[in-house]
C-alpha cells in the first residue's frame, strides 16, 4: 500500500479500515496522490537552477537575469557560464578588470571540471603587461603597425602621410631595399615634428639597410651583415629649402618619432661631404614646391629632371592601443583522458570561444576586450644572407647533340672567329 493510502486508512475507523473495498479505494486515490507530488517535485526541481537536469529549464531561469545559454553549450558548460558571469556583475562590477579576471578564472576552472581536462595554467597571478609563459591582464597593449612608403618604390622628393594610430608617440623602425638603381644618402624627413634620420651612404643595387629603433629611442643600422651604425645621423631640426647646420645634429642617433595622429614624412637624398653620390643627391636641401619634373604636372622652374625610384622603403612602429584590453592565457599543453583526444581539441576551442564572447560582454561600451590562448610557441628569428661559399666557376658547354659552341659570345681558344660575338 503507498503513502497515501496508508495515510488514509489510518484516519478511519476500524471497521471500515480492514475492509478490501475501502482499502482499494483509497489505493487509487493515493495513487493520483503519487502522481501529483512526483509532478510537483518536477515543477520544483524545474526552479532549483543548479538542480534541475533540462538545459532548457536552465536556461529559461538564467535569462531572467539576461544570461541565455550559447547554442554550443551543455547544461554543465552553461551553469558555469551562468555562475560566472553573474558574480562578475555583481560583485565586481562587470566592466572593471577584476570582473575579467574573477570570470576566467571562474568559468575556466569549471569548464575544465564539466569536461574533465586541463587546457589551462592556473590562475595564481595575473601580470599587468605581456609575458611570454602564464597568464597575463593586459591594458592598452602593444600593436604593430606598417607602411611602405611611397607605394612599390620611392622616388626622391616624395611626400606620404602615415597615421600612428595610438595613444601614445612611436619609434619607426626602417628598412631600406635598393632596386636597379639603387640610392645614395636617404634622407627621411617627418614634417610634423621637423626631424629626420640621414644614412651617410649608398644603399645599393639589392642590398638592404636596416635601421633599428631600440627601447632606448635610439637606432642600430645594419648594411646586410655589416654593422653601419656610425654613418647614421639624426637631424633635430629641419627646415625645407634651409641647409641644416652641424649644430643641428643630434649628439646620439635618435629613431624617427611619429607622435600620435598623421605624421608627413618627406624623403629625399642630400649631398654630404665625403659621401657617395654626385650624379643622385641633390646639392641644397629642396624646398615642398620641388618635385620631380613630369609634363604638364610640375612648373618649370620647381622641377628636376626624372629620377627613377632607387629604393624601397617600409615603415615599422609599435603602437600603444587605445581603449583596448587583452587577456593573454597560458595554454600550452592539454590533458585529457586517454582517448578523448578529439573531444578534448573541441572543448579547447569551445573554451576559447566562450572566453571572448564572455569578455566582450562583460567589457565597458567602446572598449575592445579579446581573450588569447597561446599555444606553446617558441621561435629563433633570423635574416636570411646570400653569400658565395666558394669561388664562382663558369663553365661553357654546347647543346647537347653538336660538337661546338653556338655563335652566344667569344672564348678565347674555343670558338672561331666567324662564330663569335662581343658580350
Amino acid at each position: 500500500m503507498s503513502g497515501h493510502a496508508e495515510a488514509m486508512t489510518e484516519r478511519l475507523p476500524t471497521l471500515y479500515r480492514d475492509g478490501d473495498l475501502v482499502r482499494g479505494l483509497a489505493e487509487v486515490i493515493g495513487l493520483q496522490l503519487e502522481i501529483l507530488d512526483s509532478e510537483a517535485r518536477i515543477v520544483q526541481r524545474a526552479h532549483w537552477f543548479d538542480a534541475t537536469v533540462e538545459r532548457a529549464e536552465a536556461a529559461a531561469l538564467g535569462a531572467l537575469l539576461g544570461i541565455g545559454a550559447e547554442p554550443w553549450q551543455t547544461l554543465g558548460e552553461y551553469r558555469a557560464w551562468f555562475h560566472a558571469l553573474r558574480t562578475a556583475r555583481v560583485r565586481d562590477g562587470a566592466v572593471t578588470g577584476a570582473a575579467l579576471r574573477r570570470f576566467v578564472t571562474m568559468f575556466a576552472e569549471a569548464f575544465e571540471r564539466t569536461n574533465r581536462l586541463e587546457a589551462l595554467g592556473p590562475f595564481d597571478a595575473w601580470p599587468p603587461a605581456a609575458v611570454r609563459r602564464g597568464h597575463a591582464f593586459v591594458e592598452n597593449p602593444p600593436t604593430s603597425n606598417a607602411a611602405r612608403f611611397g607605394g612599390d618604390a620611392a622616388e626622391p622628393l616624395t611626400r606620404q602621410a602615415v597615421t600612428n594610430t595610438g595613444l601614445d608617440a612611436a619609434d619607426a623602425s626602417i628598412l631600406f631595399t635598393g632596386t636597379a638603381v639603387g640610392e645614395y644618402v636617404p634622407v627621411i624627413v617627418n614634417l610634423t615634428t621637423g626631424e629626420a634620420l640621414v644614412y651617410l651612404d649608398a644603399v645599393g643595387v639589392g642590398q638592404r639597410l636596416w635601421v633599428y629603433a631600440g627601447d632606448d629611442h635610439t637606432v642600430t643600422a645594419e648594411l646586410e651583415q655589416a654593422d653601419v651604425t656610425h654613418r647614421m645621423r639624426h637631424v633635430r631640426r629641419v627646415t625645407p629649402g634651409t641647409a641644416w647646420t652641424t649644430d643641428d645634429i643630434g649628439a646620439e642617433t635618435r629613431a624617427l618619432r611619429l607622435p600620435p595622429g598623421d605624421n608627413d614624412l618627406w624623403f629625399l637624398p642630400v649631398a654630404h661631404f665625403d659621401s657617395p653620390g654626385l650624379d643622385r643627391v641633390l646639392l641644397a636641401l629642396a624646398d615642398l614646391d620641388l618635385h620631380q619634373g613630369r609634363w604638364d604636372a610640375t612648373t618649370f622652374d620647381h622641377a628636376l629632371f626624372y629620377q627613377d625610384p632607387g629604393v624601397v622603403i617600409d615603415l615599422t612602429w609599435t603602437e600603444t592601443a587605445p581603449a583596448q584590453v587583452r587577456l593573454d592565457l597560458d595554454a600550452g599543453t592539454l590533458l585529457n583522458d586517454s582517448g578523448d583526444t578529439d573531444a578534448a581539441l573541441l572543448a579547447r576551442a569551445e573554451l576559447d570561444t566562450s572566453l571572448g564572447l564572455g569578455v566582450r560582454s562583460l567589457a565597458a561600451a567602446g572598449v575592445r576586450a579579446e581573450v588569447r590562448l597561446r599555444p606553446l610557441h617558441d621561435s629563433q628569428r633570423q635574416l636570411d644572407h646570400l653569400v658565395f661559399v666558394s669561388g664562382r666557376q663558369v663553365s661553357e658547354a654546347g647543346t647537347v647533340g653538336i660538337d661546338r659552341l653556338r655563335d652566344a659570345g667569344g672564348v678565347y681558344g674555343v670558338t672561331g672567329y666567324g662564330d663569335s660575338t662581343y658580350q
